[in-house]
């Protein structure tokens, strides 16, 4: 398997584990020392698994979330997703998501947002 369909495999799994709310599934895809990094400023939003889960705890808490891919490309071992991520009652959020997958697992996720996703209350 070329790195770019490994990459593209691993977006994939990601996706749908992201849509089922299921952390486990969704957690089992990254590094131990995965980070997630927003684009441009190069926020750090998370870094290694305990924070990852924190962040996606509340993030699938979220009523309605879903996301949808609308156009996919690999470049070498990233796959590059531009998304769009429903919650209940708020507009569509665009997102530009970039993840590097290395050994078949996410090694770190770039995001260029539209906006924040809102958080439950």
């Amino acid at each position: 398997m070329s790195a770019s369909e490994q990459a593209r495999a691993v977006a994939n799994a990601q996706l749908v584990a992201y849509n089922a709310q299921d952390m486990d599934a969704y957690l089992a895809l990254f590094h131990d020392d995965a980070v997630l990094i927003n684009l441009p400023a190069q926020d750090v939003i998370a870094e290694g698994l305990v924070a990852i889960r924190a962040m996606y705890e509340v993030r699938f808490a979220t009523p309605g979330l879903y996301c949808e891919v609308t156009h996919r490309t690999e470049l070498g071992n990233i796959a590059i997703d531009h998304e769009t991520v429903f919650t209940e009652g708020n507009p569509p959020l665009k997102v530009l998501a970039m993840y590097e997958v290395v050994n078949h697992k996410i090694k770190r996720i770039f995001f260029v947002r539209g906006g924040a996703i809102p958080t439950p209350q």
